[in-house]
């Protein structure tokens, strides 16, 4: 087929759902007649989850390896499968181009797919996102090197929000820096709300019997406004914190910045991408049903954190939803009427609690270190993390095939889904 009568797909944000479907894609891309485009604000892929056991290793050399080994080259890691990267800040997009830089660059796309995902707290944002402008590796690694500095010369240290990234961090640090103190401060009456109780419960029984740490639930710290900066208290009890470090590990916020003056109306209050069950882009909501998908947002679709699918976002259900989207872009391309809509997925999840131990949940099955680990957490748990980071990394050339896998088990549509949802039902 001649390339120049292609379709062009432009995928924007090379994250956990970007990078995923553009592997999946290339290897169909001749068959279905697609040209394939990533677009991302910095060259290189970096698993984000792993940066909190990056960032608190035990030497700096290991810090340096680590990081190395959970980024990849954009080029190295997408020219090989016939897939196109441009680097660039996006500005803006019309109905036809996404506009990046100045305005001066144009990628002109018939099929967008906008996986910018969510913008974090430092030091686990990336940069560019909001100077807008481009990050290089070097500059990533000088970046995070300076926040590892400043946790270096720290003796006491708060987490304000108790959900997985707060827990990861506390329990990291305490196990790596025996001697420094940690405060954790969760608004919520337990830490990991929202996730299965014998995860929760058995995190928080975990986190109190790590000496370093200080778990405060069911209040809110503040800056004492007439103390120096490094005093905070609480809100119900009035506890005072002296703070040489302070970690916000609350909220991540969609990267939509791009179109909230073009675009308002794909947006909802939370400034998330709204999107139908195929994970079409929906323009004003007035017209209802399915007409609210308005002609020129039928070819433009958002997966992952940016969009507005209720579900935890995280990039397990990143992945899963890439991986649902992969089949239905593949029934859009070729003309078919017979796109599936998304049921949501059964989460599993890990959360670390410091290098060894873990706890997590995995279809329903919860590990928390019960009965051997009670006070320390699961190291089955643990190695799922770190076979998570590399398949993620695409070690073995196994990322495409464990993420089908757990598509196939884990989404509701699903046959193994169905038959779980229905003995569950029926104790």
């Amino acid at each position: 087929m001649d390339s120049s009568l292609n379709r062009r797909l432009v995928i924007l944000g090379g994250g956990a759902a970007g990078i995923l479907l553009a592997m999946k894609l290339a290897s169909d891309k001749q068959k279905l007649g697609i040209d394939i485009t990533l677009i991302d604000c910095k060259p290189f892929f970096e698993y984000t989850p792993s940066l909190i056991s990056v960032l608190y290793e035990a030497s700096d050399e290991q810090f340096e390896r680590h990081f190395c080994n959970i980024t990849a080259d954009y080029e190295t890691l997408l020219g090989g499968l016939g897939v196109k990267f441009e680097l660039g800040i996006v500005r803006d997009m019309d109905n036809e181009n996404v506009i990046l830089g100045d305005g001066s660059q144009k990628i002109a796309y018939d099929i967008l797919v906008i996986c910018t995902g969510s913008f974090y707290h430092d030091p686990w944002k990336v940069p560019c996102q909001q100077d807008r402008t481009t990050m290089q590796w070097q500059d990533r690694l000088d970046y995070l090197r300076t926040h590892r500095d400043k946790y270096k010369s720290s003796e006491d240290i708060m987490c304000i929000g108790g959900g997985p990234v707060g827990v990861e961090v506390a329990s990291e640090i305490a196990w790596r820096a025996p001697l420094k103190h940690v405060t954790l401060v969760s608004s919520s009456d337990t830490v990991l709300s929202g996730t299965p109780g014998g995860v929760a419960d058995g995190a928080g029984r975990i986190l109190n019997h790590l000496d370093p740490i200080r778990l405060l639930t069911g209040e809110k710290a503040e800056k004492v406004d007439d103390a120096d900066d490094s005093t905070y208290k609480t809100d119900k009890t009035n506890t005072e914190i002296k703070t040489d470090l302070v970690y916000l590990c609350t909220g991540i916020r969609p990267n939509t910045q791009f179109l909230q003056k073009s675009h308002p109306n794909w947006l909802d209050d939370k400034k998330r991408i709204r999107v139908n069950e195929y994970f079409q882009v929906r323009g004003d909501d007035s017209s209802g049903g399915e007409g609210n998908t308005s002609n020129n947002s039928k070819s433009v679709f958002a997966v992952g954190d940016v969009n507005d699918v209720n579900e935890p976002k995280l990039w397990f259900t990143a992945h899963m939803q890439t991986v649902h989207l992969y089949h239905n872009l593949k029934r859009f391309v070729e003309g078919k009427n017979d796109m599936v809509p998304y049921s949501g997925s059964q989460i599993s999840m890990v959360i670390s609690l410091g290098p060894h131990y873990a706890v997590g949940s995995f279809n329903g099955f919860v590990l928390n270190g019960w009965p051997f680990g009670r006070n320390s957490g699961s190291k089955l748990a643990a190695i799922a993390k770190h076979t998570v980071e590399r398949v993620t990394m695409n070690d073995f050339h196994s990322k495409k095939l464990a993420n089908d896998i757990l598509y196939q088990t884990h989404e509701k549509g699903h046959l193994f889904q169905k038959i779980t949802g229905t003995c569950l039902s029926q104790r």
